[in-house]
């Protein structure tokens, strides 16, 4: 079994009608200096500390704030077994730009080079934790948001948050990551006429320009049947859904479900500002 992270297309599919798309290969990116960045972690976590692994990311992230003064917790979610991979957490970081970024990782892991490992963020992150909570491993991806991706702040005041949350990496040929962003921008009113509330789409770092992120929220555990049967059923979904195909676009996705600091689901970011609603029932995954 590939990683989620990995391409699973072999050689001779990475050509769209017959010959790679030389033309958009050669178009310029746009939105690229003003581009919100995330690092996206995907996360083994143990059957039996699931729930306090997310419990414990809360609470240190609602205690500390930003580990990098301009970074926000963006989603913190657990992978609903049946879907994917478990036991599985998955949690996004907000920069906004790659500037902050960058200028934030300088700082955070500078005790790499100092003798006493004075600094350590992981020291400074999980040092608290019970014994055996945070022995995991996982792997992190940076991501760019596309222009047409709502900010926390929008969300919010749209209301968008779900039972549950629809979450797809992306797989296109070479350098058409672009492209095919463009074209799901169009998806969007389709996707939430089904009954889906569009969280963001992304653009994968450091990969050939051929892997990205999609993630929707699914406002009742109750709608997801009906928009499974919709998105092989409706006229416009199939259209859209024969357009990405031919484009030679492949999805790997999974439900997630919200921990109980999952910033969407109660209306504001992590931050110093904010402290757990301790009337809010955890959910279990």
């Amino acid at each position: 079994m590939s990683h989620p992270y990995e391409p699973t297309r072999k050689p001779g599919s990475y050509e769209v009608g017959g010959a790679i798309d030389r033309e958009a290969l050669l178009k310029p990116a746009t939105h690229t200096r003003e581009e919100r960045i995330y690092c996206h972690e995907l996360l083994d976590i143990s059957v039996k500390h699931r729930r306090a692994y997310l419990d414990h990311f809360s609470h240190w992230a609602d205690a500390t704030g930003s580990v990098a003064g301009t970074n926000r917790a963006f989603g913190v979610w657990g992978t609903i077994g049946m879907s994917h991979r478990w036991a599985e957490g998955v949690i996004m970081w907000e920069w906004p730009n790659k500037a902050a970024m960058f200028d934030g990782l300088a700082g955070a892991w500078s005790h790499f080079h100092s003798d006493d490992g004075a600094g350590d963020i992981w020291a400074f992150a999980w040092g608290g934790a019970a014994e055996g909570v945070t022995d995991t491993q996982g792997m992190d991806r940076l991501m760019c948001s596309t222009a047409y991706s709502p900010t926390m702040e929008e969300l919010y005041a749209n209301g968008v948050k779900g039972e549950a949350y629809l979450h797809y990496h992306i797989n296109t040929p070479p350098g058409m990551i672009d492209d095919h962003l463009g074209h799901l921008e169009s998806y969007v009113p389709i996707a939430e006429r089904l009954g889906l509330k569009f969280v963001g789409s992304y653009r994968t770092l450091f990969t050939n320009d051929d892997q990205g992120l999609m993630i929707w929220a699914l406002p009742k555990f109750a709608d997801w049947p009906a928009y499974e049967d919709a998105r092989r059923t409706d006229k416009e979904a199939l259209e859209w859904r024969a357009e990405a195909a031919a484009r030679g676009v492949t999805y790997d996705g999974r439900v997630l479900v919200g921990a109980k600091s999952n910033p969407l689901d109660r209306g504001h970011s992590i931050s110093m500002d904010h402290e757990p609603d301790p009337n809010q029932k955890p959910v279990n995954f």
